[in-house]
């Protein structure tokens, strides 16, 4: 791609301290994946209340909810128009930003798991956890 090492970039085995670099210094994460297990990069973009415009897809939407745009594309054509749009709102500073508070965290999933080991009632198979 004409863009390649310019502003479109590839990284492999990228250390965490690069990662924070990379995260701190984007405009955006464009999350593409037609399947997803949990969508670990968007939490992480969240932690930097970095844009998230991200394929329309289920665990997307699981983890962000209202809090990123989403595209339907299943061609280049309709991907770059998303992108486009994304970028008319970024420049109108009307695009959506995370909110500041993390919603996944390590003390917020500590918490939740001790709710359910502590509150669950473990004498009722039928309580869902």
């Amino acid at each position: 791609h004409p863009q390649k090492n310019k502003r479109l970039f590839w990284f492999n085995d990228v250390s965490d301290d690069r990662l924070q670099q990379l995260y701190s210094h984007s405009a955006c994460l464009l999350a593409t994946s037609y399947a997803e297990g949990f969508g670990l990069p968007l939490i992480e973009a969240q932690a930097y209340q970095l844009p998230v415009l991200a394929r329309n897809i289920e665990a997307f939407r699981e983890v962000l909810g209202e809090n990123a745009m989403y595209f339907d594309a299943d061609n280049a054509l309709d991907l770059a128009a998303s992108l486009m749009q994304w970028l008319a709102l970024f420049n109108q500073n009307n695009h959506i930003v995370p909110p500041q508070e993390n919603l996944f965290s390590w003390d917020r999933s500590v918490h939740a798991l001790l709710n359910q080991i502590c509150y669950h009632d473990w004498t009722n198979p039928t309580q869902v956890a």
